[in-house]
């Protein structure tokens, strides 16, 4: 169910957000072939790295760079107001890096949930409000809304997470098939 969050005296603009469970993937993702597999379980190369980042309460952000996806799923589990990851970026990373097109338009999908403005625009609006009165008001409102939008990003993660741990799975699978049959084809 999709549910508008209405800034009162338009200070700010709605976010939409979405209070309904995370969607499925549109379909399962087909298997991958064995050199998919082999590509998208490799250790990347550092100019290929992504990066990602933890948040320390004394230090602030601190950036880390994701090399495997093992990593990377690992990561997305940790807590997210602790471990901070662009969704577009991990859909870009997928596609270029992995090679990984179809998973890449599944989170794609999922981003599709995601509106156009972060906090920093939302807060923004807020102190663009000349009256004190009205700026109290907005600041509420925009509370709300970037409430909304942790939400919806969260959602988000979750997806990317179970669709990125059915790949691993899929990849596992498809390289022991690749092993058994090499073993069956040059017998010792």
């Amino acid at each position: 169910m999709e549910t508008m969050i209405e800034a009162p005296m338009n200070t700010c603009e709605p976010v939409r957000a979405t209070s309904d469970a995370i969607p499925s993937p549109s379909r399962a993702l087909t298997p991958p072939s064995a050199e998919l597999a082999e590509r998208f379980m490799r250790k990347v190369t550092w100019d290929e790295r992504l990066t990602v980042y933890v948040y320390h309460p004394a230090p602030g952000a601190k950036s880390e760079w994701i090399t495997e996806v093992g990593h990377l799923y690992n990561f997305l589990l940790g807590p997210a107001d602790m471990f901070i990851l662009d969704p577009r970026e991990l859909q870009k990373w997928v596609d270029a890096v992995l090679g990984d097109t179809e998973l890449a338009l599944e989170i794609g999908a999922l981003l599709g949930r995601l509106p156009e403005d972060d906090e920093n625009d939302i807060s923004n609006r807020v102190w663009l409000e000349p009256d004190p009165e009205r700026q109290a008001v907005a600041r509420s409102a925009a509370n709300a809304q970037i409430q909304q939008l942790a939400a919806v990003r969260a959602q988000i993660r979750q997806g990317a997470t179970r669709l990125l741990g059915e790949r691993i799975a899929q990849c596992v699978a498809a390289l022991e098939i690749a092993q058994d049959r090499d073993h069956r084809e040059d017998p010792i």
